[in-house]
C-alpha cells in the first residue's frame, strides 16, 4: 500500500510539474504575442545545449547573438509559430522588448536652424536626419554631395554622402563605404556615422590626417540602412524601433549569399543596398551593428577559412585594440575583440559575405555596443571609444598592393582579373576598375605571385587579344602601399611610327573638326590609301586617294557599315608604293 501511495504521489508531482510548465509556456506565449501585436516582432532569450541548436534556430527565426548557452533571437508572427513547435526553453525579457528609457529622439532642429555645432547627445527624428544629410552637402559643396539611392517599402529615403576633394570627378582612388543600422533597432552606429561625416568635413582644412583621407579616397557613408525599422510606427521616435523591415524580414539575413541561400536579395531594401554598392565598386567597407562588442569577419556561412585570414585578423584586431585603448576597462573584449563569424555562429544572407564574394569588396561587421538602443547620454562616450578605430580602418584602404592595369601600346585602361596563385580561393580575387584601370588588393605582409588577366567587359571572360602577365615575389608590408602598375601587351596591336619626309615635313596631319576629324597629306606621288585600324588591328575604314601631291579628306567617325565607332584609340595609316605614314588618333566622344 505504501508503495502504491508513493507511485501515486510521484505521478501527481509529475502532473503538477507538467501543468506548471504548460502554464508557464502559455504565459510566455501570451507575452510574446502581445509584443508581436505591438511591434510586429519579439525578441526571445533561448537556452541551447549545443551549436546544433543554433543551426536549428537559424532555420526558423533570426539568430541575433550567441552568449555561451544562451541565444538572442528575433521572430515575426510566422516565425514564432514555427518556433513554438520546437521544445526550446525560452524567456521573453521585458528589458529587450519594452520601449527603453533614456532614448531621446529629436532636438537637432534648433541646432540646424541656428547653424550651431551638433551636441550628438540624442537621436535625430527622420526629418531631422534628412535635413542633416542635405545640410552637409550644402555647407560643404566642394567636399560633399548627397545621393538618394532608393526608398524603403514605406517610402523613406536611402541616403548616402560622398566625401572627396574632387567631388564632381571619378578619380583613380579607392572607394570606401561605411553603413549602419541595417538592423533598425541597433542605434549607436547611426549617430556614430553621422558624426563621422561631420568630423571629416569640418576638420578637412585643419587636420592633416583627415585631409589625407579625403584627398586620397572616395568616401561614402550611409548612416541609416533600415529607415522603416528605426522609425517603426513614428517618424519622431526611435524608442519603438525594430530589427526587421516593414515586411517582418531581417535585412541582414536576406542578402544574396555565396551558399545560394538566399540565391538573390529577397527584399526591396536589400536590393537597393546591393545595387548601390555594386555600382560604386567599393574596395573596403564596414557595417555597424549593436548587441555585442567585437569585430566579426567572414565567412559566416561556411566553415572553411577565408583566403586572407591573416589580413582580416590583422585589421580586426587593430580595430579592437584601438577601441579598447580609448575606452574603460572591459569594453570591446568579447571574444578578445575579434572573431570569425562562423566560429561565433552560422549566418546566411549577411551583407559582409555577399559584399566580399560577389562585389569583390572587403567588408567587416562592427558590433559597437551590447545595448541595442543605447541611451542617448552614452552616445558621446561611444564616439570617443570608436573614433580612432574608425579612422584607422579607413586608412587601411590606402595600403596593400595597388596600381593600374593598362595597354602597353596605347596606355588605355584595362579591366583585368587580379589573381594570386596558391592563395586566392572562394572568389577572393579582385578586378581592376574602369574607367581608370585601378585596382586595390589588401594583403597581409609577405611575398606574392600576382597574375593580371585582361577581361572582356561584356562577358567578363579573358580577352584573348592580350597575354596575361604574372609578377613574381611582390613584397607586401603591413600598413604600407606597394605600388604596382602593370602593362599588358595586345597581341594584335598596330605599331605606331610617326613619319616625316626628307625635309622634316609631317606627311599626315589630323585636325579635330565638329563631328569628325580632317586628315591631310603632302608630298605624295601617285595613288595611295588611308586605312584606319582599331588598336586590336581590326580595319575600321578605308579611303582611296587618287594621284595627288597633297590633299585632305574628312572622316565622320563611322566604319565601313556607316556605324559610329566608340571612343578609343585608332591607328591612321597612309600608304603608297613610295611612302608610308602612321599616326595615332584618339576619339573621346
Amino acid at each position: 500500500m505504501k508503495q502504491l501511495f508513493k507511485c501515486v504521489g510521484t505521478l501527481l508531482l509529475i502532473g503538477l510539474t507538467l501543468s506548471a510548465y504548460s502554464i508557464e509556456q502559455s504565459t510566455l506565449a501570451q507575452k510574446a504575442t502581445s509584443y508581436l501585436a505591438q511591434r510586429g516582432e519579439v525578441r526571445l532569450k533561448v537556452a541551447i545545449k549545443s551549436n546544433f541548436d543554433v543551426v536549428t534556430l537559424s532555420r526558423i527565426v533570426d539568430v541575433d547573438q550567441v552568449h555561451g548557452n544562451e541565444v538572442s533571437v528575433y521572430a515575426n508572427e510566422n516565425q514564432f509559430k514555427k518556433f513554438c513547435a520546437y521544445d526550446f526553453n525560452y524567456s521573453v525579457p521585458a528589458e529587450w522588448n519594452d520601449p527603453p528609457q533614456g532614448v531621446i529622439t529629436g532636438g537637432y532642429a534648433k541646432e540646424i536652424e541656428n547653424n550651431l555645432p551638433y551636441e550628438w547627445d540624442k537621436y535625430p527624428t527622420y526629418n531631422e536626419y534628412v535635413t542633416m544629410m542635405n545640410k552637409f552637402a550644402s555647407d560643404y559643396p566642394n567636399l560633399c554631395k548627397i545621393e538618394e539611392f532608393g526608398q524603403s517599402i514605406r517610402g523613406k529615403k536611402y541616403l548616402a554622402v560622398k566625401i572627396s576633394d574632387k567631388i564632381g570627378e571619378n578619380e583613380a582612388e579607392p572607394r570606401f563605404f561605411y553603413q549602419s543600422t541595417v538592423h533598425g533597432d541597433e542605434l549607436c552606429g547611426y549617430v556614430l556615422t553621422l558624426r563621422l561625416i561631420d568630423y571629416l568635413l569640418s576638420k578637412y582644412n585643419s587636420d592633416k590626417r583627415v585631409k589625407r583621407l579625403v584627398d586620397s579616397m572616395e568616401i561614402w557613408i550611409n548612416p541609416l540602412g533600415n529607415p522603416d525599422g528605426t522609425y517603426n510606427g513614428s517618424n519622431t521616435s526611435t524608442r519603438n524601433s525594430r530589427r526587421q523591415n516593414s515586411n517582418g524580414v531581417d535585412l541582414n539575413r536576406s542578402f544574396k549569399c555565396p551558399t545560394g541561400r538566399p540565391q538573390a536579395s529577397s527584399q526591396k531594401e536589400t536590393k537597393i543596398i546591393q545595387n548601390f554598392a555594386k555600382g560604386k565598386k567599393f574596395s573596403l567597407e564596414a557595417d555597424f551593428h549593436s548587441g555585442a562588442e567585437l569585430v566579426c569577419y567572414i565567412w559566416g556561412c561556411w566553415s572553411q577559412n577565408v583566403a586572407d585570414k591573416a589580413w582580416w585578423e590583422y585589421v580586426g584586431k587593430e580595430w579592437a585594440s584601438n577601441a579598447q585603448r580609448n575606452s574603460p576597462s572591459g569594453y570591446f573584449t568579447q571574444e578578445n575583440g575579434c572573431v570569425n563569424a562562423y566560429r561565433w555562429y552560422v549566418v546566411r544572407g549577411e551583407r559582409m559575405n555577399g559584399a566580399t564574394y560577389f562585389e569583390k569588396s572587403r567588408d567587416l561587421t562592427i558590433e559597437v555596443s551590447y545595448t541595442k538602443k543605447l541611451p542617448s547620454s552614452q552616445l558621446n562616450a561611444h564616439w570617443g571609444y570608436q573614433k580612432e578605430a574608425m579612422l584607422s580602418y579607413m586608412e587601411q584602404a590606402l595600403n596593400g598592393v595597388r596600381g593600374t592595369v593598362t595597354d602597353s601600346t596605347t596606355g588605355d585602361p584595362i579591366l583585368a582579373k587580379v589573381f594570386i596563385s596558391g592563395h586566392d580561393k572562394d572568389s577572393s580575387h579582385i578586378y581592376s576598375f574602369l574607367p581608370h584601370g585601378d585596382y586595390y588588393r589588401y594583403l597581409y605582409r609577405g611575398n606574392y605571385n600576382i597574375t593580371f588577366t585582361a577581361l572582356n567587359p561584356n562577358t567578363m571572360k579573358p580577352d584573348t587579344n592580350y597575354d596575361a602577365k604574372t609578377i613574381r615575389n611582390v613584397n607586401v608590408v603591413n600598413d604600407r602601399a606597394t605600388i604596382l602598375n602593370v602593362k599588358l601587351k595586345n597581341k594584335h596591336a598596330v605599331s605606331i611610327a610617326n613619319t616625316a619626309d626628307n625635309h622634316g615635313i609631317k606627311m599626315l596631319k589630323m585636325i579635330p573638326r565638329k563631328n569628325g576629324v580632317s586628315l591631310s597629306w603632302a608630298n605624295i606621288k601617285g595613288a595611295a590609301t588611308i586605312n584606319i585600324y582599331s588598336m586590336k588591328g581590326t580595319l575600321v575604314k578605308t579611303f582611296n586617294i587618287k594621284k595627288s601631291n597633297k590633299g585632305s579628306l574628312f572622316w565622320n567617325g563611322t566604319d565601313h557599315f556607316g556605324q559610329k565607332v566608340g571612343a578609343g584609340s585608332f591607328i591612321v595609316n597612309l600608304n603608297n608604293n613610295a611612302v608610308k605614314a602612321t599616326e595615332r588618333l584618339v576619339i573621346t566622344h
